[in-house]
């Protein structure tokens, strides 16, 4: 039920915003031809350029992760197959936002049929882009900041003078015992 729920929260989210937009755009009657296009073609092009990159940036981090506390509990709870799919999910958006983006830019010009759909189909990425942009950056920051928050936890910093005193009288009575 827990994954069920989930599931729902990382599809539905980008869907109902992608939807949004797309309803927003329709009601307002916002034609591909629109003054400013090709810069807002372009300003896409370089989010989602930027976001892949991170993404790549942050997989990297996750490997050096993967046997920390965190993942461990993702995995005993079985819901690493979740946070594996949003990440797909996400970075998949991304590179289908971008293609189509740099799609529109060169066809921009040029009125065919399906320009419109094509364009209708870009406004739906971008709101589903964006939302599933957040979600996995607020994952993945999650993991790096959870991490750093379990190291710090147990960190000589935090443990009490009493509970110091025992330790290095344990690592005393430890280095007698080995002479």
């Amino acid at each position: 039920m827990k994954k069920l729920i989930s599931c729902i929260a990382y599809i539905g989210l980008p869907l109902s915003a992608g939807v949004l937009l797309l309803i927003g755009c329709l009601y307002f009657k916002v034609k591909m031809n629109f003054e400013g296009m090709s810069d807002v073609l372009n300003s896409i092009i370089t989010f989602t350029s930027i976001v892949i990159g991170f993404y790549t940036a942050m997989y990297g981090v996750l490997i050096t992760l993967e046997n920390s506390d965190f993942f461990k509990r993702l995995r005993s709870n079985k819901a690493d197959s979740i946070f594996k799919w949003q990440l797909y999910l996400s970075l998949g958006t991304a590179f289908i936002t971008l293609i189509l983006s740099i799609y529109l830019q060169g066809v921009s010009k040029y009125p065919f049929k399906l320009r419109h759909f094509f364009f209708l189909l870009w406004i739906f990425l971008i709101g589903f882009l964006f939302m599933t942009s957040f979600q996995s950056i607020s994952l993945l920051l999650r993991v790096v900041f959870n991490h750093t928050q379990i190291r710090n936890e147990t960190s000589d910093q935090n443990l009490s003078q009493n509970e110091k005193m025992k330790l290095r009288k344990n690592m005393n009575s430890q280095k007698d015992i080995k002479k």
